[in-house]
């Protein structure tokens, strides 16, 4: 079986300045930024990139509904 692996580049998905960084830090000290960039062409979902990793694509759904508390945040 042969896979091969297609390599996005950062700066043609919107990543590059991304649209919106998130940075997490946990209590064990590990720290990591999960950077949102372009929505996809079909529209299903949003390129990704964690840390410096490979350019990944995520669920849009998933993406969109927390990208939606900055605009309307939960209160308590």
């Amino acid at each position: 079986l042969i896979e091969e692996k297609v390599v996005i580049a950062p700066q043609y998905v919107g990543l590059k300045p991304p649209e919106y960084e998130i940075s997490v830090k946990f209590s064990t000290g590990e720290a990591h930024t999960l950077y949102i960039g372009d929505e996809t062409p079909s529209g299903s979902g949003y390129y990704v990139q964690l840390d410096e990793g490979n350019v990944a694509i995520v669920d849009y759904f998933g993406i969109s509904s927390m990208l939606s508390l900055l605009d309307a945040p939960p209160y308590a």
